[in-house]
């Protein structure tokens, strides 16, 4: 007998700044539609799929102002949607991060592996990336734009403050 479980998938996560036209283009963004989805397989999905449900928690707290008791903006939808695009880009092998909602209506994502190992990236709602970390008693922050991938400077910072976990 033969089990098969499928999960839905809700956000097609292809890349949403894709600006190409050409017919080549089109035809490489179709045979490059799934080849990083991993959302049916239980051993490399459900980490994503926990990620995404995370997100989805954080989000509908947080619709109506005031949603922390004081005067909190609610949760922007572009931040949303450029959070799970930054989700969709992260690697299957990096750990999961906590996900919540700024005061100011940002998505906040950190991996916080305790005392002076923490790393954390803002998303806004036009894809500003605003990250700081801390590893040992060195910081790092910077701002940076979501398009086509994680950039860099923030690839990096979450591989410093893992490997920094892993000691």
């Amino acid at each position: 007998m033969t089990l098969a479980l499928v999960m839905e998938n809700r956000y097609a996560f292809t890349t949403i700044l894709d600006r190409a036209l050409s017919d080549e283009a089109r035809e490489v963004r179709r045979l490059g539609a799934h080849a990083n989805d991993f959302t049916t397989s239980i051993t490399l999905g459900m980490p994503k799929r926990a990620a995404i449900e995370a997100l989805e928690d954080a989000f509908a707290h947080a619709q109506e102002r005031g949603w922390d008791g004081y005067e909190a903006a609610p949760a922007d939808p572009g931040a949303f949607v450029y959070a799970l695009q930054f989700l969709a880009y992260l690697p299957i092998s990096t750990p999961l991060p906590e996900i919540a909602v700024d005061t100011d209506g940002d998505i906040a994502v950190e991996w916080d592996f305790g005392a002076r190992r923490i790393f954390s990236v803002r998303i806004s709602r036009d894809g500003t990336l605003n990250y700081a970390g801390l590893v040992g008693h060195t910081n790092f922050h910077g701002t940076e734009l979501l398009r086509e991938g994680i950039p860099s400077t923030i690839s990096a910072g979450i591989d410093r403050v893992v490997r920094a976990s892993q000691i």
